[in-house]
């Protein structure tokens, strides 16, 4: 007795990945998530926060911070990219949220955009669904975001690499399909070769010919004995009525 297996609907199929990467993560996640908290200390503590506090305070003010007054001598915050002051998602996050609520969602945002990037980039290189799903959570996972957890710029920027080296790849099939069909159209088997002089008549033989280029009419023995009867009204007959040949060309 053969058991048949019910597969899901296609559209279900292919979102089970996506929301089994974002559910993990958000699990991965949990004291954030869950529980409400934050990382805290070093240079989260020192660094980050009053940095972003006063991009918060900027953007809630209606104008873009160029410079920390209340930072030492003062400080460029446009200059310093770990600000990250035209940056998309700080543009959006900070700028509807608290300073610590922002600095939250952040990190589980670009956590989750780095296992779905992973997850396509996974799919970009002919890994199945199961094989992607997996490339996803090691890649958002992984000691290079557990080691530099508190600084921002670590995920903000290492999650859209997997997503940058898919769309490379796939720009790389495109030429490389695009170049293989103009080189088949170039250079042809040698059976084509072959099969266009068999289906190519020959050019007819270029005989010797005079010093005008015409060629001679060769006329076999039994040929010239009938022009030897004729007679001379009919042999100059012949003569005007016979277009002359050709010039022999090459």
């Amino acid at each position: 007795m053969t058991r048949v297996r019910k597969r899901l609907p296609p559209r279900l199929e292919c979102a089970l990945p996506w929301a089994l990467l974002l559910g993990i993560v958000l699990i991965w996640l949990a004291p954030i998530t869950l529980g409400g908290r934050m990382p805290v200390g070093g240079d989260v503590t020192s660094f980050f926060l009053p940095i972003m506090s006063y991009y918060h305070r900027a953007l809630a003010a209606g104008r873009i911070p160029l410079w920390n007054e209340l930072w030492g001598f003062g400080f460029p915050v446009l200059a310093e990219s770990q600000t990250g002051v035209y940056y998309p998602p700080h543009l959006l996050l900070y700028g509807l949220f608290e300073t610590e609520v922002a600095y939250a969602i952040n990190i589980v945002l670009h956590s989750v955009l780095a296992a779905w990037f992973a997850y396509l980039c996974g799919r970009s290189f002919g890994l199945g669904r199961w094989g992607a799903t997996l490339t996803g959570i090691v890649f958002a996972g992984n000691g290079f975001f557990i080691i530099h957890f508190p600084h921002q710029w670590s995920y903000t920027t290492a999650c859209w690499m997997p997503l940058a080296v898919a769309l490379a790849w796939q720009t790389i099939k495109v030429e490389g399909r695009g170049s293989r069909v103009e080189s088949q159209k170039e250079v042809e088997s040698p059976e084509s070769r072959v099969q266009s002089q068999t289906d190519t008549p020959p050019s007819p033989p270029c005989q010797g010919g005079d010093k005008g280029g015409y060629q001679k009419n060769v006329e076999g023995p039994a040929s010239q004995d009938q022009n030897s009867v004729k007679s001379p009204e009919s042999r100059v007959q012949s003569q005007t009525d016979t277009p002359p040949s050709p010039p022999c060309q090459g």
